[in-house]
């Protein structure tokens, strides 16, 4: 069974707070299975993807949500008519954020 980094499993229960029912296995899983006696022995196995968004959010956390010495660069540079937005630049930026999430799993369902 995956929990969910917010602390929500699959079935909607918060985890740690004693939901009712047997661990779910996954389908195609057998009852006497490696990885359900793991998971009766109370192992927590965590997918490739949310180690990587643990690492990631871990990162983040310590950044600023905004820039304010870029916020006030470019609020001056708009006030006095000075701001030009490079459009190549910009267009290069979405198409590689398109690319990357391209490159993402379709969601399952």
């Amino acid at each position: 069974m995956s929990n969910d980094i917010g602390g929500i499993d699959r079935r909607g229960v918060p985890v740690g707070t004693g939901g009712t029912g047997a661990p779910r296995r996954e389908a195609g899983q057998a009852q006497g299975s490696p990885a359900a006696a793991g998971q009766a022995a109370g192992n927590v196995q965590i997918t490739n993807t949310a180690d990587k968004l643990s690492k990631l959010e871990q990162a983040v956390q310590g950044l600023p949500e905004v820039d304010t010495e870029r916020v006030a660069r470019i609020s001056a540079a708009i006030a006095q008519g000075t701001y030009k937005p490079d459009a190549q630049k910009i267009a290069t930026g979405l198409m590689h954020s398109e690319q990357m999430l391209a490159q993402l799993p379709a969601p399952k369902g």
